[in-house]
């Protein structure tokens, strides 16, 4: 990562990693520094940062080759090891759905360590996922249903004058419309709360 940064054209004269040693991961590296809570995390959606970089299933045979992130199976999280130098390894995941990969800061001695926590790094994060795409499915529903009974309503309303039974029937359509919307608003506040 020091060598790419080092071989920039927009750095003074010619350098070498040790030069650049002290560089920020957000410079020119394509890392973006945050938090994961309190953990400090380099995430980048330009594809590994590292030339020694493997998911955590290639690494170990972990029996699948990562969790899924929604409730339709369509995306996945995968661990993923980063090797350093001098026998030391970092631990992340990789989300296909955008193609983030987020690196965690813990320095590990032992690959098998390194791999363990990056493939759990990936069931925390899929978990969480999973959880936010159940929620968004739950408000999506609620939505198509309010919708849904809303064009019954238009349509009972326009018939409410032919007979008291399509009064009533209006009348109910009209209940069902409030309760729908009361289940719209309550889902939309459970998705955009957590």
């Amino acid at each position: 990562m020091f060598r790419k940064e080092a071989a920039q054209p927009n750095w003074v004269g010619p350098m070498t990693w040790r030069d650049v040693r002290l560089a920020k991961p957000t410079s020119h590296t394509g890392l973006s520094g945050g938090r994961n809570g309190v953990e400090p995390v380099w995430v980048t959606h330009d594809g590994p940062a590292f030339d020694r970089e493997r998911y955590a299933d290639e690494v170990v045979n972990l029996r699948h080759t990562g969790w899924f992130t929604d409730n339709h199976c369509n995306g996945k999280a995968r661990g993923i090891v980063v090797a350093l130098p001098h026998g030391r390894f970092l631990a992340g995941y990789h989300w296909d759905d955008n193609g983030e990969r987020c690196y965690f800061g813990d320095l590990y001695d032992d690959e098998d360590d390194a791999t363990r926590a990056a493939d759990s790094l990936a069931e925390r994060f899929a978990e969480d996922a999973r959880a936010d795409s159940e929620r968004f499915d739950a408000m999506q529903d609620a939505e198509g249903h309010c919708e849904a009974v809303a064009s019954d309503v238009d349509m009972a309303y326009q018939a409410r004058n032919v007979s008291a039974r399509h009064r009533e029937h209006a009348r109910g359509r009209i209940e069902e419309l409030r309760a729908a919307r009361r289940d719209f608003e309550e889902a939309r506040a459970a998705y955009e709360g957590a």
